[in-house]
């Protein structure tokens, strides 16, 4: 965290820095290093000034996602913030998406279904780690 935050110091334009501050902060909330309210602040204002400097940054979308789903475990508002921006993006970013976020979790599993990714998934193919089972269903080892 010292590092990227010096980082954003040396450079306040260079938003991939911000991103980086941003999973950081949630990862120590996640993993129990910290898990107070003032690091999830943290963790949501890096991401907020990467979004603002590089909207279309993909690591910035996904420091907003783990802010939401490292945070506070909710799938919805992590996906609601990847789902549009990942329509867009080429098989690099569906990798890095499907790295982070397949655990198999019966809720999160609902929420690609919801936000239409899984239908995504079949058109484009699925993440590496991902593949389809029968009728609406799929599988992810993770990582």
């Amino acid at each position: 965290i010292q590092m990227f935050e010096r980082a954003v110091a040396l450079d306040p334009e260079f938003a991939l820095s911000y991103a980086a501050l941003s999973s950081a902060h949630s990862g120590m909330h996640h993993y129990g290093h910290d898990s107070t309210g003032e690091r999830l602040s943290q963790a949501r204002a890096a991401v907020d000034k990467a979004l603002e400097l590089q909207p279309e940054l993909s690591e910035a979308h996904l420091a907003f996602a783990y802010y939401y789903y490292w945070g506070y475990r909710d799938y919805e508002r992590a996906l609601e913030g990847l789902a549009e921006r990942w329509n867009q993006e080429d098989e690099s970013e569906r990798q890095l998406f499907g790295h982070h976020f397949s655990y198999g979790d019966e809720r999160w599993k609902a929420a690609i279904r919801r936000h239409g990714i899984l239908d995504l998934w079949r058109a484009r193919g699925f993440p590496e780690r991902c593949r389809p089972l029968e009728g609406d269903d799929f599988e992810c080892t993770p990582p």
